[in-house]
């Protein structure tokens, strides 16, 4: 070990007075003294106890006082100590003798030097700051709390260096075995770095870049050990299971961004597999495109066999071997053959399904296995228009007519998983991908239904709305930050409430911009002075634009639309739709109060209308039936007269 140190100084001293090798200073970070320092440190005491059980580094007088719990403990941390102490050397021959191996021969670009090694350094720093804490808390071979250690370091994020480190791992090793291949220097350089084996032991690059993912993996079993041995009454035990729950999670992401990163690489493979000759024509079909990658926000979720469940009228089950490809806006159902995927539309299969079609997602138990293996999937066609809709503003007459929407057909498939893991998975990214679809489909909307939004080929209409909302535990400047997040660029005024509960309403105004959609503005209104919104359809585009129930239309188009009736301001806003102005003048004059109506007085003008209506309603009926009573007469005298 001492004569390795001494190449190693040796090496850095040379590396550091010649002035004809290639500057390493980019790879570094700006803590490399500390790290140089817990490096040293850490590899000149690994042959002094590093292979020493704990019995022998404490004395037997110590541990005659431990009880056997305390005994156990101990154990599992010097484990946890003396392998990270292993670990950190691991990192430093990655750094220091392979790195430095590459950079110093010059057998590889800057590019496939970061693509190898990564944020290695980043590393070097983490685990060296948890390993100088470690070191810290041990006096005398005894270990103090060491759960508020991975707390703190948990909780400013600094294991997340492992994310891209382990990412990255797949596509430095097939990137090392390919530089093997075709970069003599280069393997020349590898295997000159491995036949040290007091370094390497004899092991090659990609043995030691594993070792962060493994490193990372083996924290969570080790403090729970350390748990199962502490007192539930100590606090140390409530610091283990919090470090343990943010390690887990730090380790869910690992696994999720490597997992993304393998499916990321896969996806454009997988245009060169998937075969689209063998889809079934019909009319106003566009050829389906296999460059999945051109679309930035496709990707693929999964992939994997599943046996197709076919429809049959009888009780027996019989199954079609597919191999389904799950991607963020499709899934396609192929069929394997020689290695290729081959989309083809049969009686039962439809082979291309778009994820918004999904309308539901459904598990059912096996009746074979009495397992939950099989996932069911509702899909719906998009509905169609049997009724063209009104071309221009010429055709938008009060009687013209509505289109007439076919009802959606709805289609079932139902797949079965070798085990009801697989099963989960499937089931779980099918849900992923509706969100996914379902999320960039609102910022779409949102985008195209900007408030401020002047379209030229789509009706529009500007209202000046306000909303109230009570405030009786923020204060205001919450409540104006809170606001503005969602309504930026409002007025927003604050009143008291009259009675004496501190209660506060706040009062926005602003100008916003909807578009109408297939189905109109997506609202209806009710009352009148103010007219308010009464329901907004949350698929519409009054929802898109921020209309909520409640709110009350000041203004249309910059007409004050205060003293008007219900009536006016619907038609109002029917003469702007077709009107189509692309000009409109806010309101700069300052808004007066809503009027507050009480309970009573609405109460007594619903009797009086309904009185009125009752009133009108008897005087209808009774002219019709003088009316019924002269036309008799008249037919009797008529009669009369003829006889």
């Amino acid at each position: 070990k001492m004569s390795f140190l001494r190449k190693k100084l040796s090496l850095r001293r040379s590396s550091s007075s010649s002035s004809s090798t290639r500057n390493i200073s980019r790879f570094s970070t700006t803590s490399d003294v500390d790290l140089d320092r817990i490096s040293l440190h850490s590899m000149s005491s690994l042959a002094g106890d590093m292979n020493k059980p704990w019995s022998e580094t404490v004395s037997k007088k110590q541990i005659s006082k431990m009880s056997t719990m305390e005994r156990k403990r101990q154990q599992v941390l010097y484990e946890l100590f003396t392998t990270e102490k292993a670990y950190i050397r691991d990192l430093v021959v990655i750094k220091n003798l392979f790195r430095k191996s590459v950079i110093l021969d010059n057998c590889c670009s800057d590019d496939e030097v970061s693509t190898l090694f990564g944020n290695l350094d980043d590393l070097h720093a983490v685990n060296g700051e948890l390993y100088e804490q470690l070191r810290v808390r041990r006096e005398k071979g005894i270990f103090s709390n060491i759960g508020d250690i991975f707390i703190s370091l948990l909780k400013e994020a600094k294991f997340d260096v492992y994310i891209k480190f382990c990412a990255g791992q797949t596509r430095a090793i097939e990137l090392y075995e390919l530089l093997n291949r075709t970069n003599q220097q280069f393997n020349v350089t590898m295997r000159a770095c491995e036949q040290k084996v007091e370094e390497s032991g004899g092991f090659n690059l990609t043995a030691f870049l594993l070792k962060g993912m493994q490193r990372l993996l083996k924290y969570q079993p080790l403090l729970s050990q350390v748990l199962k041995s502490t007192s539930k009454e100590e606090l140390e035990y409530r610091q283990l299971e919090k470090a343990i729950e943010l390690m887990n999670k730090v380790a869910f992401k690992v696994n999720e961004k490597v997992r993304e990163s393998e499916l990321e690489r896969r996806l454009p493979m997988l245009e060169t597999l998937v075969v689209a000759d063998m889809l079934r024509p019909w009319v106003g079909r566009p050829k389906f495109d296999t460059s999945f990658s051109n679309d930035p926000n496709r990707k693929l979720l999964q992939e994997g066999p599943l046996k197709f469940v076919r429809p049959l009228l009888s009780d027996e089950r019989k199954f079609l071997d597919t191999y389904v490809i799950l991607l963020s806006d499709l899934l396609l159902v192929t069929h394997e053959k020689e290695g290729k995927y081959h989309l083809k539309d049969t009686k039962d299969v439809v082979s291309v399904i778009k994820v918004t079609n999904i309308t539901d997602i459904q598990t059912e138990i096996t009746p074979v296995s009495r397992e939950r293996t099989t996932f069911h999937i509702e899909v719906s066609a998009p509905s169609r228009l049997t009724h063209p809709a009104p071309t221009s503003v010429s055709q938008l007459v009060k009687d013209s007519p509505r289109p007439v929407v076919r009802d959606a057909e709805k289609r079932h498939f139902r797949f079965e998983a070798d085990n009801p893991t697989q099963l989960k998975s499937w089931v779980v990214n099918l849900f992923r991908a509706r969100d996914v679809m379902a999320k960039q489909n609102s910022e779409v909307r949102r985008k195209k239904h900007n408030s401020f939004a002047l379209p030229d080929d789509e009706f529009a209409v500007t209202l000046l709305v306000s909303t109230c909302v009570e405030n009786d535990s923020s204060s205001d400047e919450e409540v104006v930050m809170s606001m503005k997040q969602n309504m930026p660029d409002w007025e927003i005024s604050f009143e008291t409430a009259d009675d004496m509960s501190g209660v506060k309403l706040v009062e926005t105004t602003r100008h916003v911009r909807v578009v109408q959609g297939e189905e109109g503005l997506g609202m209806t209104l009710i009352g009148c002075n103010p007219v308010t919104i009464q329901e907004v359809d949350p698929d519409g585009s009054a929802y898109a634009c921020g209309l909520r129930a409640g709110d009350a239309i000041r203004a249309v188009d910059g007409q004050d639309c205060i003293g008007l009736s219900h009536e006016e301001v619907v038609s109002l806003i029917r003469s702007c739709l077709l009107d189509q102005r692309k000009e409109w003048n806010p309101i700069t004059a300052p808004l007066e109060p809503v009027p507050y109506i009480a309970e009573s007085e609405i109460m007594e003008a619903a009797i009086t209308r309904g009185y009125v209506c009752w009133l009108c309603a008897c005087v209808r009926i009774h002219v019709c039936v003088c009316q019924s009573f002269w036309k008799m007469t008249a037919h009797g005298f008529v009669f009369l007269f003829a006889l």
